[in-house]
This record gives structure tokens, sequence and C-alpha cells, in this order.
């Protein structure tokens, strides 16, 4: 029974005090990348033996003798501190664009589209690449590996091999297609709800943070890569908000 006395509008008032109180309240938190990387292929998909794991870009696609490159990304969503009693609503990936394949102008290229692939087997980071260049010039063939880093043949040089190309679900949680005008600097989304359900899983616990790879779908085209800037790359600028990053939104009660 309710015991109010004073005026109607006052009884109002506090009724909707009494339901906010159990309301949910939405957040979002955007986390960086805490490790990222690029690995290579020759034509023939053999390792070169060249790798990326501190170079300012993250290439995915074929260079002008279509040899391909995936880039890995890894988040640290444990940094987000997200409550054990939240609901994880969905999650968006955003990438800056660094370089175009054989050109600057991106205005009158094909569309591209991108799949991200869950990690299965956690990877190195690495030390080539080091020092970290400003610009991209020159580092889309990686440099020469190192022991710790990642490549087309190694999730850590040289003592954990995986499959050619990465070990991944084969089943890729995105795919996103993005058409020209391509301009540098512009920022690239992925949200579907596979990346969600990962996400989900690393902040349960349930499942194995190893990030994810992404792909060109145009790999086996030559001179079809677009290059994005890793957090090295971005470091190196003084410019955190070129580095790939993760935004999260979640509810609590």
């Amino acid at each position: 029974m309710s015991h109010c006395t004073s005026t109607l509008s006052t009884c109002a008032a506090l009724a909707v005090l009494a339901s906010a109180s159990h309301a949910f309240a939405d957040v979002t938190v955007v986390v960086n990348a805490t490790k990222d990387a690029t690995i290579f292929a020759t034509t023939a998909g053999a390792d070169p033996g060249t790798a990326s794991g501190k170079g300012p870009g993250l290439f995915a696609g074929s260079d002008g003798n279509s040899r391909p490159k995936r880039s890995l990304v890894t988040f640290d969503v444990a940094s987000a501190a997200i409550p054990a009693n939240a609901t994880i609503l969905g999650v968006t990936m955003t990438m800056q664009l660094a370089q175009i394949a054989g050109q600057s102008d991106g205005s009158n290229l094909p569309q591209r589209t991108f799949r991200l692939f869950s990690l299965r087997q956690n990877w190195g980071e690495g030390p080539s690449g080091l020092p970290t260049k400003a610009t991209l010039d020159g580092t889309g063939q990686g440099f020469t590996r190192q022991i710790g880093d990642s490549s087309w043949s190694f999730a850590n040089f040289d003592q954990s091999p995986w499959t050619a190309g990465g070990d991944v679900v084969p089943a890729e949680i995105a795919a996103v297609t993005f058409a020209a005008p391509y301009v540098l600097s512009q920022s690239f989304t992925w949200s579907t709800a596979g990346m969600l359900s990962d996400v989900r899983g690393w902040v349960a616990g349930t499942v194995p943070n190893n990030g994810w790879q992404i792909r060109n779908d145009a790999e086996a085209t030559a001179t079809s890569f677009l290059a994005f800037w890793s957090k090295d790359g971005a470091a190196v600028n003084g410019n955190p908000a070129l580095a790939p990053q993760l935004s999260i939104t979640y509810t609590t009660p």
C-alpha cells in the first residue's frame, strides 16, 4: 500500500525516481589494439621470411606482383573493466585508411570486401619494423622476420608454427563491403553479430581472446590492397586516434 500523502504531482515524481533507480544505463567504452601485425605470402603462397610486427601499416590484399597480405589485430577487452553483470549490446571495430595500392586517389577503384576471421591460436607481434616509420612508403613487403614475429607460417617465429596464412575458424564473423571513393584517413568500420559473440566470449572468459584476422576478398588480384594505420604507426605520428579501435556498448542494472 502506498503511504504517499503529498500532492498528486509529488507522488508521480517519486514514482518516476523509484522506477529510474531500477533502469538500465548504456555505457560505451573504446579500447585500442594491444597488438597488430601483417603477414605476407609469395605469389605461390609460401612464406617469404618477412613480417611486420612494428611496421606503421596493416595491409590486406595483394601488391602489384599478386603477393597476398593479411592483417592481425587483438584488443585487450579486460582493460575496459566491463562489470560481470553487464550485457554487451554491440561492438564496432574502426580502422583508418593509410594507403591505397598503386595510387593515392581511390575514387575509381572497385569495391572491396573485407572479412574478419576469429584466430584460433595466440600469435606474436614481434619486433620486425623497428624503428617504426611515420609513413607506409617502402613497408608493404614487410621486414626481415625476427624471433617472436607472426608470419605466413608461424604464429610465433620460430617456436609456434600454424596453418599457412593464419590459423582461423573457417567461417568468417564479418564480411563488409566498402565502395569507392576511398580517401586517405577515411574510417572503415565493422559491426556484426559474429563480432559481438566473440567479444561476449572474451569478456566472459569462455572464449580465448586471440583476436581477428582481416582478409581482402581481392587478395588474388594484383594491386588490390588497402592498408590501415597500425597502433605503432599511430604512436610514431603522435595520433592515438589512428590506431585500430574497438568500441563496446553494454548495459548494467
